[in-house]
């Protein structure tokens, strides 16, 4: 059998070690490659340089970028998946107790585009129906794709952080801080239960991250091989037993189902249907007539059985 050899950035999770062998596996290879910092900065390298074969990267950053000409195909894989709602966080002196008190707060996000905070947003604007048209937004850094516009009046704080903005009183809210710092509080007082009746409402998990390839590899069988490792490496773990802490816990956490991290286009058509239908709402993308278009089309030969 041929061996394809592509170099690929990947974050490593819980789950996906077997990624990270740079054996050869039904005829791929992944070279991982080495990069400065977080994830974020192979994203750049991937949109600006197009540095990888292979790259994890945001979906709302591949969108924003597909649609202004980036040669790039998103592959129906999503390898980080969570639940925003336990990184809305205010003071625990705060006056705001609930979400429909924040119309008119200050509100503290890492970028526009960011995951955490677009599905935040979500659930905020289209589940929970609130006008957000009079918070003020407050950035601590650069979205990925240069140029995107952000909304009216809102101020950028390069070099700060979420905590000391929020502790300072410069932000009255902020979204994406991976732990609640002293002195805070969740703005929803029960993240989880939140969250699980956001999921059964609407059946929609938050993707916060995809896989992308290089387009110069369309037509030929890279998607299809890259689909397969890294569907495979989910269900070879899920097959092991119970999961570590992580991701895939956290998510079975809320939503204890057999798939917590499905794969293919039609696992995903609503999730990825909801993402860039909220980004065009909150003036990210221009309308979308076929989102699914801009998802590669495959599907998983296996899905697991329910759990007995």
């Amino acid at each position: 059998m041929d061996n394809t050899k592509l170099l690929a950035a990947l974050r490593r999770y819980e789950y996906n070690d077997a990624l990270f062998d740079g054996q050869a596996h039904e005829g791929l290879t992944l070279e991982i490659a080495r990069y400065e910092g977080s994830l974020l900065n192979a994203m750049r390298a991937m949109l600006h340089e197009r540095a990888y074969d292979v790259c994890e990267m945001s979906p709302s950053s591949y969108l924003i970028a597909k649609q202004a000409g980036a040669a790039l195909i998103a592959l129906p894989i999503f390898p980080f998946r969570q639940f925003p709602l336990d990184q809305v966080v205010v003071r625990e002196d705060s006056k705001f107790t609930k979400p429909e008190d924040i119309a008119g707060a200050t509100i503290a996000v890492r970028t526009w585009a960011q995951p955490t905070a677009l599905w935040a947003r979500q659930y905020l604007m289209d589940y929970l129906g609130l006008d957000l048209g009079g918070v003020k937004w407050m950035f601590i850094g650069d979205d990925p794709v240069p140029g995107l516009r952000r909304p009216e009046g809102s101020v950028t704080r390069k070099g700060e952080t979420l905590e000391g903005l929020l502790a300072s009183g410069a932000a009255d809210v902020a979204i994406g801080l991976h732990s609640v710092p002293p002195g805070c509080r969740t703005l929803i007082a029960d993240p989880e239960a939140a969250s699980r009746a956001w999921r059964a409402s609407t059946g929609v998990v938050p993707a916060n991250h995809l896989m992308v390839v290089d387009g110069r590899h369309a037509g030929t069988a890279v998607p299809e091989l890259v689909c397969r490792r890294m569907d495979a490496v989910v269900r070879d773990y899920l097959a092991g037993g119970a999961a570590a802490p992580g991701v895939i816990a956290d998510l079975q956490r809320i939503a204890p189902e057999p798939d917590p991290l499905p794969s293919g286009r039609a696992a995903n058509a609503a999730m990825w249907e909801t993402l860039v239908g909220t980004m065009v709402r909150q003036g990210m993308l221009a309308p979308v007539a076929s989102p699914l278009d801009l998802l590669y089309d495959w599907e998983p030969v296996f899905r697991p059985a329910p759990n007995p």
